[in-house]
């Protein structure tokens, strides 16, 4: 039975082209977009190929990879909460098998899932781009254990969480900020002139994340380090993580219910111990706990004639109440602006990533703020919603007024905290602002306009995960928008995040005003646009 179910579901990650094409294609687009633009950004006199290897692409290759090994465990997320947490979920439990065996056979299937598409990017960029990976028998080691913490990491979160989406945007903010740590994006943290604090810095950047051990281990067992000693240390720091991981995750299971017990009692009682959820609390509860019983509420209140003056803004207030319950929503616009604006490293000199980084918290907030919209239509809420006295219209833009919300109060924030702490003046804060506001009412209209694309939730999130990244990539967040070629620069242009990206680098030079007016105007118009086609759209 368990090699049925391990057969089962690796043959089916294997042929989903979604996750293929996200964990394999992604990165190596990406790589080959990066590649291209540092290596036209080296002089002609200055070597960048040694012993026959791309040293620009090389560099760049090792950490998407490692990176991207860590966003794997989302395709085990996808099977375990179908399988646990949905109403098919008696199939399962009508099984003859263990529930812990079960999960172990699905986690099986994705580990060797998350490693097949990490090889075939090794394999794609060793061949076409002249990648150097080092040893290959430590490459596989490090391979085997970023897919294993990978699995682990959202396993623990699973079971930690209720609602999936919690668990796939604490687990994306998770690697985000790994990535950042380890020097991937932003100011570089080896640099002595990032702060007081260089040598800590140092040390976090080489050893402080499982990515930064793991793109250690790979450059230092080759003849780019040339240090196996410390490949073999940052390798063993990457098993004791995953055993420790692996620890943490059978404690964590046992308590919630995934104990080894056969499953032949009642489907309704081990149902409840293996979700883990305590429904029998949140029954018995007047509270409102989910998004379902958000919905339920709002189906209440919305079928009731509205009053004079406390019934106009009845979706506005369930639909902020719904954003707001959202872990994730509160980690993207408060608690992340927040951590970053109290680091001097990212808002002074001319690296200041500081405000590309606010940009994309406001993209990636803005889409979590918007998709309210596209639960309601997928779950039927909209149906009863507009059979009550309440217009389309109305529905929308309270819909759109609640996304803004925590938005606004995130920029203000960033706006107000930057000029006390950095002495900003205030033309520059109120202009900072207002850009910003104008990117957020952008990126929420796109959302809305992105959601009236899709009938299921899981295309849209990955489909829009790929998008943003690109766009954040040729958008100038992430690369500075000098060095990018002239059709980088054309493809990123029709996109809000390259006029933000561009009216911010003239904002801090002080001068040409009119440049920054003209990012202005291109991002209203881009609203405009995102809204004219959102509405032509049904949203039924």
């Amino acid at each position: 039975m368990k090699g049925l179910i391990f057969r089962h579901y690796l043959i089916r990650s294997l042929t989903e082209p979604v996750g293929i094409g996200i964990l394999t294609g992604l990165p190596t687009l990406l790589i080959i977009i990066l590649s291209m633009v540092m290596t036209g950004q080296i002089p002609d006199d200055v070597p960048y190929m040694w012993q026959g290897y791309n040293m620009v692409s090389t560099h760049i290759a090792i950490m998407f990879m490692v990176s991207f090994q860590f966003f794997g465990g989302n395709a085990l997320l996808d099977y375990i909460h179908a399988d646990f947490r949905r109403d098919m979920r008696w199939r399962m439990f009508s099984m003859p098998v263990k529930t812990n065996d079960y999960v172990f056979g699905i986690l099986s299937a994705c580990f060797i899932y998350c490693i097949v598409q990490g090889a075939l990017v090794i394999g794609i960029t060793a061949i076409f781009l002249d990648v150097y990976w080092g040893s290959p028998w430590v490459l596989v080691a490090v391979l085997a254990a970023c897919a294993g913490i990978s699995q682990l990491l959202y396993m623990m979160l699973f079971l930690l969480f209720p609602k999936k989406s919690t668990v796939e945007g604490i687990a994306q903010v998770l690697v985000w900020v790994m990535m950042f740590a380890s020097g991937w994006i932003g100011f570089n943290a080896d640099d002595p002139g990032s702060g007081t604090g260089a040598a800590f810095n140092n040390f976090i950047t080489q050893y402080g994340t499982p990515i930064s051990l793991a793109r250690n281990s790979i450059t230092n067992s080759g003849f780019i380090g040339d240090n196996m000693n410390n490949a073999l240390l940052c390798l063993g720091l990457l098993y004791a993580l995953l055993c420790v991981l692996a620890v943490v995750v059978a404690l964590i299971g046992k308590k919630k219910g995934f104990s080894p017990t056969e499953n032949t009692a009642s489907v309704s009682a081990v149902s409840v111990s293996v979700k883990g959820l305590k429904e029998a609390k949140t029954k018995a509860s007047p509270k409102i706990h989910d998004t379902a019983d958000i919905t339920k509420q709002k189906d209440l209140i919305l079928a009731a004639p509205s009053s004079e003056h406390g019934g106009q803004l009845t979706v506005f207030k369930y639909a902020l109440l719904r954003s707001l319950r959202n872990p994730l929503s509160l980690i993207l616009n408060a608690a992340l602006p927040l951590a970053l604006i109290f680091i001097p490293g990212l808002w002074q000199g001319k690296a200041a990533m500081g405000f590309s980084f606010i940009g994309v918290a406001l993209m990636y907030g803005s889409f979590m703020a918007a998709r309210g919209i596209l639960n309601d239509k997928l779950d039927g809420t909209i149906t009863r919603i507009l059979t009550s006295p309440i217009t389309s219209l109305r529905y929308l833009l309270q819909n759109l007024l609640a996304a803004m919300t925590p938005l606004t109060v995130q920029i203000l924030a960033v706006g107000i905290i930057g000029g006390m702490l950095y002495e900003w003046e205030i033309g520059f804060a109120l202009s900072l602002m207002l850009i910003y506001f104008l990117f957020a009412a952008a990126s929420v209209a796109f959302s809305y306009a992105w959601s009236c694309l899709f009938k299921e939730k899981e295309i849209s999130y990955a489909m829009f995960s790929v998008l943003m990244s690109i766009v954040a990539m040729l958008g100038g967040f992430f690369i500075p928008l000098a060095i990018l070629p002239d059709t980088l620069r054309f493809i990123g242009a029709l996109f809000p995040a390259f006029w933000v990206s561009n009216g911010i680098l003239y904002l801090q030079e002080g001068n040409a005003m009119g440049t920054y007016w003209i990012s202005v105007a291109a991002i209203v118009m881009f609203s405009v646009l995102y809204m004219i086609f959102g509405s032509k759209r049904r949203i039924i």
